[in-house]
């Protein structure tokens, strides 16, 4: 609970951290009490800031690295050029003795993710599969051309993006990108998938979220 609720402030950078409601199905946070949540009809509870800063701290004192995996993520949802317009002060009221603990955060270890490149290569992806429609209903030689080439284009953009570099790096990872672009649906699509932190590629493993 703690590391959702970590990764909710650090989406909704400045809550109003009074009434709001949480949708029970889909996750959505909604600022207004009202009867069932608008996006899915599920059932709504208010929000109690007081357990969530409890459950908060109680994840990072159980387990410290949740901190950097978090501000990890959080990073990476920008480019090189932005991350050195993200604000030093992230949380605010009941929530700001969490700062120095963020400020001290150090990267966790392993392979560096970002979830700012795996977006990239998810749209470049998207991009292909509308323009590899448009081809197939195209009728129009000259148009066809057309898009042939920026699909072409496309192609060189997700390689130089996204590439298997234990192979010809001429070529990228077509399982791994698939991994991505699966990944990156849901990401968009399902707010509580995106606030469990999984990676793609991990198929749906379960990781035990404190």
């Amino acid at each position: 609970m703690g590391e959702k609720w970590l990764r909710v402030l650090s989406e909704q950078l400045h809550p109003t951290l009074g009434l709001e409601m949480e949708c029970l199905d889909c996750g959505i946070i909604w600022p207004l009490r009202r009867d069932a949540c608008r996006a899915c009809g599920g059932r709504l509870e208010e929000v109690d800031w007081e357990m969530v800063n409890h459950w908060i701290w109680r994840a990072i004192r159980v387990d410290p690295r949740i901190l950097a995996r978090v501000k990890a993520d959080y990073e990476g949802r920008f480019s090189q050029d932005l991350r050195q317009f993200i604000p030093g002060q992230l949380f605010s009221g009941k929530f700001e003795w969490l700062n120095s603990k963020w400020k001290e955060a150090r990267a966790p270890r392993g392979r560096p993710y970002g979830i700012y490149k795996h977006m990239t290569v998810f749209r470049l992806v998207d991009e292909k599969i509308f323009v590899r429609s448009m081809i197939k209903e195209e009728h129009d030689s000259a148009a066809k051309r057309k898009l042939k080439a920026y699909l072409h284009e496309i192609e060189l953009a997700l390689g130089d993006k996204f590439w298997d570099s234990n192979k010809d790096n001429s070529r990228f990872d077509l399982r791994h990108v698939g991994d991505v672009y699966r990944w990156g649906k849901r990401y968009m699509e399902d707010v509580k998938f995106r606030l469990s932190g999984e990676r793609p590629g991990q198929r749906g493993a379960k990781r035990k979220i404190r």
